[in-house]
């Protein structure tokens, strides 16, 4: 305990130098390029019916390729069934959505650059990457474990904040599930989801407040960001998630590019994978 205590500090190291640079200034995000690439309210409720039909013939393919424990309860399949299912479900969910921003973004003139899909300054973005990540880290894991010693004070004990597919790599014994799990989560998820919640949800939210509105459209899919994962992680990680929402949705306004959110997502996927395995190696009783 005393060693995740150490985050805490860090943490609030990182939130003194991001407020110092002026980062959560009301005109902080006015600086960012614009965007705008003609998204609409009713684009949203496209990408929407879109994921839900995706959603709908995933659940068929898993049923039509995937073994079914003949008692129905998923917790018995195998991992590599498990992952598939998984990953099936995550394509055909976000993939249509995503290929229709894409489309309506290719048909204006350099919409895929003003959108944020083809990057406009790459040495640029990676340099913001690595920087949201150094901050991402600390910032959300402390946001994680103030959420869990409220909760203990509370009376609630402290449950795996990490998200059910890393305990699932825990717990896997099939080098390939383990491979497709990795590839899930730090590669596919973050483009996805970044291209999903920043490309087109926070876009649609700021084209339909203004520009001047940054702000409140970071905060408004920052919140949306944790309950979307409502059910895959615990109660005690909800809070951290908004954190990390809120980050990766001002990466997106000030940049302009959906590369530096991806890259931070991705790393943070990342050293979760590494934090889930050392954990999983460590000897039963070590302190």
């Amino acid at each position: 305990m005393n060693e995740q205590l150490l985050i805490l500090p860090t943490g609030l190291a990182v939130l003194a130098v991001l407020a110092w640079r002026g980062c959560f200034r009301r005109d902080a995000l006015r600086l960012g390029p614009d965007r705008s690439v003609g998204l609409v309210p009713a684009d949203l409720i496209v990408a929407l019916g879109l994921m839900l039909v995706g959603q709908a013939l995933g659940v068929l393919l898993a049923q039509r390729f995937v073994p079914v424990d003949p008692q129905g309860d998923a917790e018995n399949l195998p991992a590599l069934a498990r992952v598939l299912r998984v990953l099936i479900s995550q394509g055909m969910g976000q993939l249509p959505p995503v290929a229709y921003l894409l489309w309506r973004a290719a048909g204006k003139d350099r919409g895929l650059r003003r959108i944020g899909a083809v990057p406009r300054h790459p040495f640029r973005d990676v340099a913001w990457g690595a920087l949201g990540l150094l901050a991402a880290i600390p910032l959300v894991m402390s946001t994680m474990l103030i959420a869990t010693m409220i909760g203990q004070s509370l009376g609630y004990p402290p449950e795996p904040i990490g998200h059910k597919l890393l305990e699932l790599l825990g717990e896997s014994d099939s080098m390939l599930a383990s491979a497709l799990m990795v590839v899930s989560a730090a590669v596919i998820a973050p483009v996805l989801e970044e291209m999903f919640y920043r490309g087109l949800l926070q876009s649609v939210v700021v084209e339909a407040l203004g520009k001047d509105k940054r702000w409140i459209a970071v905060l408004s899919v920052g919140l949306f960001f944790p309950l979307a994962h409502l059910g895959g992680v615990s109660w005690q990680a909800l809070p951290g998630l908004f954190v990390f929402g809120v980050l990766l949705g001002w990466l997106y306004e000030r940049s302009g590019s959906l590369w530096p959110s991806i890259f931070v997502h991705a790393g943070f996927n990342s050293f979760n994978i590494v934090l889930a395995l050392l954990l999983q190696a460590q000897p039963a009783g070590s302190p």
